[in-house]
């Protein structure tokens, strides 16, 4: 077992393909995983993502495996756009990466998006929480309906890592940064987005 486990680290993505389907069947944690390799081994989303339609057994670890490729994808050490190279300018509407997507694979690329976006505010030097989360927020609204949920659901996951948008920082708690947004509905996706991470983490977080 060990060696099978060096063995899937250490593959290429054609080799990760074949072993993948193996690993997908024992669990969504697994099968997330071989996300983060299979963008590893190919070093691009569209290779990447296929790769997970063609291992994963059903849906529902699919998409696991999808949110697997954009978190590799979007992490500080591989954080690259779609073809597969570092980025030499930031697009004008960093949305597209995930809207020119099908759209099964939307809903992981905007729940990884927000770190992408850390290469604007970096650039810009938006440190506040606010600034950041309005910015976000602006990108979130050029999008129809079911995309900008996803959208702020994206954005209310990184709220709830307390990461990207540090509330903190604005001298805010971390529960109350959604209320940023202005519509209702954005509230509550982002709302969503929180709950399911602080679900996941099993983080206890101050809301006043």
């Amino acid at each position: 077992e060990t060696g099978s486990q060096e063995d899937i680290a250490h593959a290429d993505g054609p080799e990760l393909r074949d072993v993948g389907k193996r690993y997908c069947t024992r669990s969504r944690a697994v099968c997330h995983a071989v996300g983060h390799l299979l963008y590893i081994g190919y070093g691009n989303y569209k290779d990447a993502l296929t790769a997970c339609d063609d291992v994963a057994p059903n849906e529902d670890s699919a998409e696991t495996c999808y949110e697997g490729v954009f978190m590799e994808a979007s992490s500080p050490d591989t954080r690259l756009y779609l073809d597969g190279e570092a980025p030499t300018e930031i697009a004008a509407d960093p949305g597209v990466l995930c809207t020119s997507l099908a759209v099964k694979y939307r809903h992981a690329c905007f729940l990884q998006l927000p770190p992408m976006l850390e290469l604007i505010f970096e650039r810009d030097d938006v440190r506040d929480t606010v600034e950041r989360f309005e910015i976000a927020a602006e990108i979130c609204t050029r999008s129809d309906k079911a995309d900008r949920s996803d959208c702020f659901d994206g954005i209310g996951f990184w709220v709830g890592l307390n990461r990207v948008f540090d509330g903190e920082k604005s001298g805010m708690s971390q529960g109350s940064v959604c209320e940023i947004a202005a519509m209702k509905d954005d509230r509550l996706a982002c709302t969503l987005g929180f709950a399911q991470m602080i679900v996941q983490t099993n983080r206890k977080v101050a809301f006043e």
